[in-house]
């Protein structure tokens, strides 16, 4: 089964993201393909296909996980691999990247002697929210000013509350995510 750890984006951002969503579909000539909203989260750390009997030692491992809740702010969006060939359209965070750093440095530390290695790549937070479905994007689509749209946005404020462990099932229509064991923060709240 296919597995990743991460923070579910608030309810209080759907709404705003799927207004953002109606608005500038059609303004693309590229073919976008929208992530769904009950799908929108932080990926902390991507686990591959793991054997159905080792959920419970990853959830144990989740459950050590300690943290605050924090505050998650939004700061815009981007692109990979870059905006002159773009793939993957995401939204990006300021304030609370630090904290999802920590927490995905913390779960790979975590995680590691269960035989999941820590990602190579520097962890940059994020939450994706389209691909681009076709092979060569047309470079006359507003893909500058998206990213700005997303940084002037008014985006209610969201607490980091939980961590989720997702079972991850692929389908033509899109990933669909199931919990399977969540850590909650401690009471304390971080300034």
């Amino acid at each position: 089964m296919r597995c990743f750890i991460g923070v579910p984006l608030p309810e209080a951002w759907k709404q705003t993201l799927e207004t953002l969503i109606r608005h500038w579909t059609p303004r693309f000539a590229t073919r976008l393909h929208w992530t769904r909203p009950e799908t929108w989260h932080v990926t902390l750390q991507f686990l591959g296909n793991v054997d159905p009997g080792r959920v419970p030692s990853i959830a144990t491992a989740l459950a050590r996980l300690q943290f605050p809740r924090f505050a998650l702010h939004v700061e815009g969006g981007g692109y990979f691999p870059e905006a002159r060939q773009p793939r993957v359209g995401w939204l990006g965070f300021g304030e609370g990247t630090d904290r999802l750093a920590r927490c995905a440095q913390d779960l790979a530390s975590l995680l590691t002697p269960l035989g999941f290695p820590a990602e190579s790549r520097a962890f940059v937070a994020h939450a994706t929210l389209f691909r681009v479905r076709d092979a060569a994007p047309r470079q006359d689509d507003p893909w500058q000013i998206l990213p700005q749209q997303l940084a002037a946005m008014a985006w209610p404020p969201a607490l980091v509350e939980r961590i989720v462990l997702w079972h991850s099932t692929l389908d033509p229509a899109g990933a669909r995510h199931a919990p399977l064991a969540w850590v909650d923060a401690s009471d304390a709240v971080d300034a």
